[in-house]
């Protein structure tokens, strides 16, 4: 009932407002965001390792692809540049005279370390076309050799020849085979 004591109520009053508000408040305020702010970035943290464990196993399966990728590459650049070769041979063929009747690739094969592509050849024409021929093919092809031939000459205009020729494609160290051996 004393005035005095109602100031002194009042200022007590106040000053506890102004430490809540001012003071405590805010602090319990921060305290709420930084807890907030540190669950979600603990929540973060552990997407990121789930990621980064996913991209471990990821980059593994990466690098098995790509040995088999390495595995196979070989056949993969063969196709293209063997029917290249057939084409090349046929044309040779023709330009010399000579009839080609049939040609084919064989198979793709390593012996000592060296990759090769046998290819089967028949044609027929001028024993001399023929003879022709046969020398062209090593002078234009040198990364080419004949594993067996067969020769039958009917009379010196009909003539037929039916060879097994190897192409050989590089070595067997090589990763793939990027250039053509006569290039």
């Amino acid at each position: 009932k004393n005035p005095i004591d109602r100031a002194g109520i009042l200022v007590a009053l106040a000053l506890t407002a102004l430490g809540y508000f001012g003071g405590i408040r805010p602090v319990v305020a921060n305290q709420t965001q930084l807890l907030i702010m540190e669950r979600s970035i603990l929540g973060k943290e552990q997407s990121l390792d789930a990621l980064r464990s996913e991209v471990t196993i990821k980059d593994a399966d990466v690098r098995s692809l790509e040995k088999q990728i390495s595995e196979f590459r070989t056949t993969f650049d063969a196709s293209p540049r063997i029917n290249e070769r057939i084409g090349e041979l046929a044309e040779l063929a023709e330009i010399i005279g000579i009839s080609v009747g049939s040609i084919r690739p064989g198979e793709a094969m390593e012996t000592d370390g060296v990759r090769h592509q046998s290819i089967s050849i028949g044609a027929d024409g001028p024993a001399g076309g023929i003879a022709r021929f046969l020398s062209q093919l090593r002078v234009t092809f040198p990364d080419m050799g004949m594993m067996s031939f067969s020769f039958s000459g009917r009379s010196a205009e009909s003539s037929s020849i039916t060879a097994e020729l190897v192409w050989f494609t590089g070595s067997a160290g090589q990763a793939g085979s990027a250039a053509s051996p006569d290039e």
